[in-house]
């Protein structure tokens, strides 16, 4: 099997994110976003060449007008959703024979049997 070249990475973003109040159709923004990257895949361009596609997901932002006043975003996930995928990207970079849920429920079990120091964290904060 021959090598093949990298024709492009690709940035995928999908989600939807909680804005405070309405944009003007027609408009241009500036959108600053933090995202975090939940999957990569290659994709063949059938000539020897492939694109890697990286999917990131919206954790937050901000939408800027051109009068240059700021507007923060936020994910429209729950905390726990976001607890979970946390714990799949966790997961998939531990690379264990065991499946996702199982992992999961250990993940969830260690937290709250540790939460007081969790606890004692949010103390000091």
């Amino acid at each position: 099997m021959t090598d093949k070249e990298l024709n492009e990475n690709l940035l995928k973003i999908t989600g939807e994110a909680s804005i405070p109040r309405l944009l003007e159709l027609d408009c241009d923004y500036e959108v600053k976003l933090k995202v975090g990257i939940v999957s990569t895949t290659q994709r063949s361009g059938q000539d020897g060449t492939f694109d890697n596609i990286l999917k990131a997901r919206i954790l937050s932002g901000e939408v800027l007008s051109e009068g240059g006043k700021s507007m923060k975003i936020r994910d429209k996930n729950s905390n726990s959703k976001k607890l979970r995928n946390l714990i799949y990207k966790d997961w998939l970079e531990a690379g264990t024979q065991i499946d996702d849920e199982t992992y999961y429920d250990i993940a969830m079990n260690k937290l709250l049997a540790n939460w007081y120091l969790v606890k004692g964290f949010l103390k000091n904060k």
